[in-house]
């Protein structure tokens, strides 16, 4: 059974945030899982150079449905996960937002997020009536069961499973009949990525790693916070059974996110 981590870096933002995060593992995390990217041609050069990954996959732009995108983060951050089972190089494949930093162990995030019996699992919250910008609700009671907050800032996913293609034309189903189903364009003048996940997951019965259950990952750090820290700074700073190993900070909280890269590494 082999496991890693994947991220996606298509871009030299991301890329350097790729460089930062994988730096953050390997002084923090006390694993040694391989590392690999998903990267665009003029980024799997730079990459390579760096020595830090295990593989780097060049992202295929060439089918229909992604010429048909104009906006950078449905191209880049909605449709390019959809094939994250296709990308995974490892039978379980961590796969985080690369605006994420290691401080501590990633065993607990390993042992909780490959827990489950799903192709795919995400941190969030099982029953979260006000997620999806506060019309959740409404989608549960339009639909008639519980759409599930995932967040897919960081995703188990488990390529050999034999829900992995139901799973994936969930989500083609999903981004071909947003509007129909419910779902808001309102992340950045568009689609949101987590809904597409969330819509799947309540299709087959799946489940979210509980924010407020185990230490996995947390948000937004204050630059001075003590570390490693146990608080789920989302769950009113509940205090965890084990440090947190992923802080995902969030494009609001750059400055922070600079501070801490210069505290941590």
């Amino acid at each position: 059974m082999s496991r890693g981590y994947l991220f996606y870096a298509i871009g030299d933002y991301f890329l350097d945030e790729a460089i930062t995060l994988t730096k953050s593992i390997q002084k923090y995390g006390e694993d040694d899982y391989p590392i690999s990217l998903v990267v665009n041609e003029e980024g799997a050069d730079r990459a390579d150079k760096t020595g830090l990954f295990d593989k780097l996959l060049v992202f295929d732009e060439s089918p229909a449905i992604f010429k048909s995108v104009k906006l950078p983060h449905e191209k880049y951050g909605i449709l390019a996960t959809f094939e994250m089972a296709q990308h995974a190089p490892y039978d379980e494949t961590m796969v985080t937002d690369t605006d994420v930093l290691c401080t501590s162990s990633t065993k607990p995030a390993w042992d909780a997020m490959t827990s489950l019996d799903q192709a795919f699992t995400m941190v969030g919250r099982n029953v979260s009536p006000d997620w999806h910008f506060g019309y959740n609700h409404e989608l549960s009671e339009k639909h008639g069961y519980n759409f599930p907050e995932t967040h897919a800032g960081c995703t188990l996913v488990k390529k050999n499973h034999s829900d992995v293609n139901k799973f994936q034309h969930l989500l083609i189903d999903a981004w071909n009949n947003y509007h129909e189903l419910g779902f808001k364009s309102i992340f950045r003048g568009g689609r949101c990525q987590e809904i597409h996940y969330s819509y799947a997951f309540a299709n087959l019965n799946y489940k979210v790693i509980e924010f407020g259950e185990h230490p996995v990952m947390t948000f937004n750090y204050p630059p001075d916070i003590k570390l490693p820290n146990k608080k789920q700074l989302v769950e009113n700073n509940k205090e965890l059974y084990d440090y947190i190993p992923f802080v995902h900070m969030f494009k609001r909280h750059r400055q922070d996110y600079l501070k801490l890269v210069k505290r941590l590494l």
